[in-house]
């Protein structure tokens, strides 16, 4: 009975292990001296390997060139904050992820457990952001009528060259920092 028992938990615990590691958003995997053990389904689907392909990769060779000695060095000093570099896929495409290791035992051995995320999207959103706040502000700025922005209380946030000469302050930091004058 009590190695039935012990089996028994042992499959209880396969059994919660396999529902997490296919429950994640996050690509998973399980390495040894830098070389793959395991990972879970979503590591398979994120990098396009089938699974058995990425057991006995060196971690690395998941990561794009421009990342990998940074990706290298982490993996081996046991760096455990999270930090962002490269992937890349079996197929060559390259995208942005969110990277965290941690040393732990399992199967009586020391392994990192790395969780990878994939950021591109949000990389590719935050870029197209900037470049639309700098069309913005080039257009705002090259405008030959004064324009302003308040807050929905009248304080000036910001005004463009020609409501400075309007205005006559030199620069937009010295009208800011003029509190009493206020646009209702």
């Amino acid at each position: 009975t009590e190695r039935m028992n012990t089996q028994e938990a042992m499959r209880n615990n396969e059994a919660r292990y396999r529902a997490l590691s296919e429950a994640t958003f996050e690509a998973i995997f399980i390495s040894e001296k830098g070389v793959c053990l395991d990972v879970n389904p979503r590591a398979v689907e994120l990098f396009g390997y089938e699974g058995d392909e990425l057991i006995g990769i060196f971690g690395t060779d998941v990561i794009a060139d421009e990342s990998k000695e940074l990706v290298k060095r982490h993996m081996l000093s046991g760096y455990e904050r999270p930090y962002e570099a490269i992937a890349q896929k079996k197929d060559g495409t390259k995208f942005h992820v969110e990277i965290r290791g941690k040393m732990m035992r399992y199967k009586d051995k020391d392994v990192r457990i790395t969780v990878i995320r994939d950021i591109d999207e949000q990389k590719c959103t935050a870029k197209a952001l900037h470049k639309s706040e700098k069309r913005y502000r080039e257009l705002f700025n090259s405008v030959p009528i004064g324009l302003y922005r308040t807050t929905p209380q009248g304080s000036i946030l910001d005004v463009n060259p020609a409501m400075l000469d309007i205005l006559g302050y030199p620069d937009q930091d010295t009208l800011l920092q003029n509190n009493s004058l206020e646009i209702y």
